[in-house]
């Protein structure tokens, strides 16, 4: 992240979000927010199985904060319809 501000000062509702699972059953859910001043993300981790240790120490960490991504991290992160997914072709009538 570039600049990190608290979560509370977001005043949009997020655009995306993304929730990785781990193989030890953490889970790490990510919140991006497209704000007037930056975008940004928030991260919640779920204890679950094994990894419970690890989402307490994501989440001492990163609860109640709200972390800014550069443009291309951005891009990265919330890609558009239109670059995963390949565009429909539409067969023409043929010419009678």
């Amino acid at each position: 992240p570039i600049n990190v501000k608290p979560a509370a000062e977001l005043q949009t509702e997020p655009v995306a979000r993304h929730v990785t699972i781990t193989h030890d059953g953490l889970e790490v859910e990510a919140k991006a927010y497209r704000e007037p001043n930056g975008r940004y993300v928030t991260l919640r981790a779920i204890e679950a199985g094994e990894g419970a240790a690890r989402a307490e120490a994501i989440n001492r960490r990163a609860a109640g904060w709200a972390f800014e991504l550069t443009r291309y991290d951005w891009a990265e992160y919330t890609p558009s319809i239109a670059s995963i997914v390949e565009r429909a072709i539409v067969p023409q009538p043929p010419d009678d």
